[in-house]
């Protein structure tokens, strides 16, 4: 077992993460710098289909909002921006690889940030949808960036993680010891990091320096999440461990199921003392943040790779059966359900009293108040 090292706090991380949290859009993977995957957005109690937008190629990328604008990956390479109110194409970036881009954009001033599987990284202009730069890495990233005024943080499957400047600039890098899927997570003592080793690291943000590092139980693809000063990690064969940011010590660890291992790659959501994630056993599933107990289980048919959004106590979840799910966070309780045309591995956007998700086959679909469908037409 690794010891955990005093952690240091990185210039600039506070105003950071305040900045972005007080946004009222969804600009990045599970919506801020924690990564809680918790929406401030009003929804009403029942949402309707506003409009689909079809793009005849595969998505398990993620949707990101910014200001009107809808930004997603698709498998065939390419960045679409729609619009907010109608779905309608405003631009499509071509990665020029014709390789999946399964990664979550983000989106920040007049850039929209991705990275693709052939390892490249993208800084496209969010106006015109015209390539600003490009930044290449060893190997396919998967991993969402963390992204700011100043810098760019995500994992690449070379094993490292990159921290770019917005002109794509590398301030930084930092090796671990296998691939890096989940995006990393800002937070005011650093930038917390897990991949496929089995270690939950914090960085400097300013340096890349490792000032912590503590073997979690198994290898993530998930998130780990800052919340309540504790940081969250759910393994990829089934465990979740609660660190107290500050002192780097575990404070619980559990397994998601007692009778069998149960695979996650799902981010966890983390809100009012729930942590929810989905399994590969077809199920969300919720415990309690302050001693790890179970709390409820909600079965669907299918695997839930989507990672769930709270929004108030309401949580929203894709599953592989083809159905995005609303659960009473306090019951686990089925509240509201949609049938699409294929499995759904992405994960939800909310903001603006807007639902954004994807299905397989390119569906992308926005959910909100039926007025506001009255407005767009």
């Amino acid at each position: 077992m690794r010891r955990a090292a005093l952690l240091a706090t990185c210039p600039g991380i506070i105003a950071l993460a305040n900045g972005l949290l007080a946004s009222g859009d969804w600009p990045l993977f599970r919506g801020n710098p924690h990564q809680t995957g918790v929406s401030s957005s009003r929804l009403p109690q029942k949402i309707a289909l506003l409009w689909t937008y079809e793009a005849r190629q595969p998505i398990r990328s993620s949707p990101v909002i910014s200001g009107d604008t809808v930004y997603i990956g698709t498998d065939s390479g390419f960045l679409l921006a729609l619009n907010l109110a109608d779905g309608r194409v405003k631009w499509k970036y071509d990665t020029g690889a014709r390789r999946p881009v399964r990664a979550a954009p983000a989106a920040g001033q007049e850039k929209v940030y991705v990275g693709d599987d052939t390892g490249v990284f993208h800084a496209v202009n969010s106006l015109t949808g015209r390539r600003v730069w490009t930044f290449r890495t060893g190997q396919q990233i998967v991993s969402a960036a963390n992204a700011s005024g100043t810098a760019l943080v995500f994992g690449s499957y070379d094993r490292f993680v990159y921290c770019l400047s917005p002109a794509g600039k590398l301030l930084w890098k930092a090796e671990t010891e296998a691939q890096v899927h989940a995006t990393p997570c800002v937070f005011p003592g650093g930038v917390a990091v897990a991949g496929c080793d089995g270690v939950l690291r914090v960085l400097c943000l300013a340096t890349g320096a490792q000032t912590a590092a503590i073997d979690v139980p198994g290898n993530v693809a998930a998130s780990p999440v800052f919340a309540d000063g504790k940081l969250f990690v759910v393994t990829f064969t089934g465990k979740i461990a609660c660190v107290d940011a500050g002192s780097m010590n575990t404070v619980w660890e559990t397994s998601v199921s007692q009778d069998e291992s149960v695979p996650v790659a799902s981010s966890p959501a983390v809100a009012g003392g729930r942590i929810v994630f989905g399994c590969r056993d077809g199920s969300l599933r919720c415990f309690d943040t302050a001693d790890g107990k179970p709390v409820w289980k909600f079965s669907t048919r299918g695997d839930v790779d989507s990672s769930p959004v709270i929004c108030g106590e309401r949580v929203f979840v894709g599953s592989a059966d083809g159905t995005v799910y609303e659960v009473d966070l306090s019951t686990g309780r089925r509240r509201w359900s949609f049938t699409a045309g294929a499995a759904v591995f992405s994960s939800a956007a909310v903001a603006q009293e807007r639902l954004v998700i994807a299905a397989e086959d390119g569906a992308v679909y926005c959910f909100g108040d039926v007025s506001l469908r009255k407005k767009s037409q």
